[in-house]
């Protein structure tokens, strides 16, 4: 069974009950995305609302010049003329809007300059089923025979063909899931992809504390053995996506952790807690690119008004909480000082009928107006008032009023907010639309075109191999590390080079069974001019022969960031000497066919720059390694190793630097391993001391 066959049957993998901040939350698929912005756009983000239910826009924005005929047809449900809020009385007189009164915040942000409306969009061919429109909405299709059944979303199309190099896991330089839905426990269309990396977390409820501790249940223990077969893959498949969720929970609910917010006051409803949390995630340090929410209920059959007080009821407090919530979100972010870096879209599945029914409500209908908020918005309405005198048959706005594809919309914002290709465009279905772009963006910060991403990507990812040994972990007998932290599990999970000296803040983790893992390292790239220059690190995993892996366990290690070419490269161990390349490495094009060369510290004394920065660990002088005995990591063997290991002598069951052979347990071998090695001095001293 091919992979993807696979995924229809075995559904969304990574698909768990899991808390944050009040609502469902899902990721979807990390790319190497933000290695690729340029020009000033890498850390902007859109937050896509949709109206769930359909959004009645005629009881959002009455023609004021077409009030007797907006009355005739609403005759219990119309809006008082004198509660309407006049937009815009700049405006030509045609086009003057009367806002219902709960949007009252809308009518602020757009004075304020954030906010600009879109009227009479659609799709040529309206479909009036809840489901099947979202559907299109979300795959860019339009009714028509061709585009009715697409299978993937435009966000995961776009992406999935802009950042094809996914690893499906967390890097230094991506930490973050490029998309994340809040508020549906039903992972969006609008994110699905054909590619085999899709990740998807679902969440719900609320843990200020964060909520990693929660996905550790998912799926139970990990099998024991994985047989080598078709059948195995797949388990292993499984396996990859759980530990996938696992490794994003944790950066996300560290973000959550980290951030804040600025104390504005909330509307206490769900679609306000989704944004309070975008708000909260971007403050903390999230690379999410798209965030998409929920604001359900406008499916108004029924009472959608308060039948003598119209200004009132059902959708009135939709609307209200939607435009207040957005206020304050806007206020948050100003606050926070990111509101130059977000902007906010709502769409809805369709719009009602311009007649009202029988119920105090109104029927699905046609035209919606799509509302983009923001303070990089160009503030201002594209297009006119629907014609309320051109319905069709069972009382809509007639779809020959269609004034705006919603695929014009959201294309706009691709390539002009987030500097998508023409390429981009073409896999998310809307290149058609980059020659009708619409003014949504304020002329300050819309992406020149020297800037789309893909027009010529720049070469800034590679990968490398390497290998080394630790003195302390070699066992002479067998050649190889022994691997006893890993098999007592007291390896964390995560990199353990957040404190000093390091203060790495990589989310690199273990996200496999595998039990030949020794221990983590720390690989610092270096300027090939200067090497004190560090340029990026990453945490590796350590395996038993001195091989380095990634997280998947893989010995080709992909940097994000890093152009292919020549580098020094230094090696960091808790416990030991770090070591510095004598010569530089090589760091090939991910896409090369070519092997990947391993650098391999461990086969000659020379491969470390400087005057006995190995050991020989064999007599034969076969295997070299890094120093033992540099418990503070100092980059010096001196007594204050000394100090730090009898400070913490007799431990057991522990993960500590002072555990110079990496058993679990610090005592008198570690000793040994300092007094033998006392006095040495590692050859980074002379290089920055990093």
């Amino acid at each position: 069974m091919k992979r993807r066959t696979f995924l229809k049957y075995s559904g969304l993998l990574g698909s768990s009950p899991l808390v944050i901040n009040g609502m469902p939350i899902s990721t979807f698929a990390s790319y190497n995305m933000l290695s690729n912005f340029n020009c000033d756009v890498e850390d902007r983000a859109i937050v896509i609302i949709q109206l769930k239910g359909g959004n009645d826009g005629i009881n959002n924005l009455v023609p004021f010049n077409q009030y007797d005929t907006y009355s005739n047809l609403r005759p219990n449900i119309k809006l008082a003329q004198s509660d309407l809020l006049n937009l815009d009385t700049s405006l030509a007189n045609a086009d003057q809007i009367g806002l219902n009164p709960a949007l009252q915040g809308f009518k602020q942000l757009y004075e304020e300059g954030n906010l600009h409306i879109v009227q009479g969009v659609s799709y040529p061919q309206n479909n009036k089923s809840h489901f099947k429109s979202t559907d299109l909405w979300l795959t860019a299709g339009d009714g028509t025979s061709p585009n009715f059944n697409i299978p993937t979303g435009w966000i995961g199309r776009y992406l999935d063909n802009r950042f094809p190099d996914f690893s499906g896991l967390p890097t230094s330089g991506l930490p973050d899931p490029l998309g994340m839905q809040l508020g549906d426990k039903k992972p969006s269309l609008g994110f699905h992809s054909e590619g085999e990396h899709r990740v998807d977390i679902n969440l719900s409820g609320q843990d200020p504390a964060g909520f990693y501790s929660l996905v550790q249940g998912i799926g139970g223990a990990a099998p024991s053995f994985i047989p080598n077969s078709e059948y195995g893959a797949e388990i292993q498949y499984i396996l990859n996506i759980e530990n996938s969720v696992s490794a994003y929970a944790q950066r996300i609910s560290a973000v959550f952790n980290n951030g804040m917010n600025s104390g504005v006051t909330y509307p206490n409803i769900s679609v306000a807690n989704q944004l309070k949390t975008v708000a909260r995630l971007l403050a903390g340090g999230s690379k999410t690119k798209v965030f998409v929410l929920q604001h359900g209920g406008f499916d108004t059959h029924v009472n959608q008004v308060e039948s003598g007080a119209t200004a009132t009821g059902n959708h009135a407090d939709l609307l209200s909480g939607l435009a207040d919530s957005l206020s304050a979100f806007q206020k948050d972010l100003g606050d926070l000082g990111i509101s130059d870096k977000v902007l906010t879209v709502t769409f809805s599945e369709f719009g009602r009928k311009a007649e009202e029914n029988g119920n105090n409500g109104t029927d699905h209908g046609t035209l919606i107006p799509m509302y983009i908020i923001g303070q990089p918005v160009q503030a201002g309405v594209s297009g006119t008032n629907i014609d309320l005198g051109n319905l069709d048959s069972t009382g809509a706005p007639h779809i020959n009023q269609l004034q705006h594809d919603y695929r014009q919309v959201f294309g706009t914002l691709l390539q002009d907010w987030l500097g998508a290709s023409d390429d981009g465009l073409t896999a998310a279905m809307m290149k058609t639309y980059s020659t009708t772009k619409l003014p949504l963006i304020d002329t300050i910060n819309v992406v020149d075109p020297s800037c789309y991403i893909g027009t010529n990507p720049p070469e800034s990812i590679s990968k490398a191999a390497f290998c080394v040994m630790l003195e302390g972990l070699f066992d002479a007998d067998s050649a190889l590390h022994t691997n006893a932290l890993r098999i007592e599990n007291l390896i964390p999970p995560t990199q353990p080079f957040q404190t000093e000296p390091w203060l790495y803040d990589g989310v690199e983790a273990i996200n496999f069974e595998e039990t030949d893992i020794v221990d983590w390292v720390l690989v610092a790239v270096r300027d090939p001019k200067d090497a004190t220059i560090v340029i990026a690190q990453q945490a590796l995993l350590l395996r038993t022969d001195g091989q380095l892996l990634n997280g998947d366990h893989t010995s080709e290690i992909i940097f994000q960031g890093i152009a292919p070419g020549e580098y020094y490269v230094s090696i960091h161990h808790k416990s030991h000497l770090a070591i510095l390349s004598s010569s530089t490495a090589t760091f090939v094009a991910t896409t090369a066919a070519e092997e990947v060369i391993c650098y391999n510290f461990s086969n000659a004394m020379d491969k470390a720059m400087g005057v006995d920065q190995q050991k020989q660990l064999l007599p034969n002088g076969n295997a070299y390694g890094m120093i033992a005995g540099d418990y503070d990591q100092n980059q010096l063997i001196n007594s204050e190793d000394f100090n730090l290991w009898k400070q913490e002598g007799e431990t057991v069951n522990t993960y500590r630097p002072t555990d110079g052979d990496g058993n679990g347990i610090i005592n008198n071998l570690d000793f040994n391993l300092w007094a033998n090695n006392r006095s040495k001095v590692g050859q980074l001293t002379l290089v920055n001391g990093n």
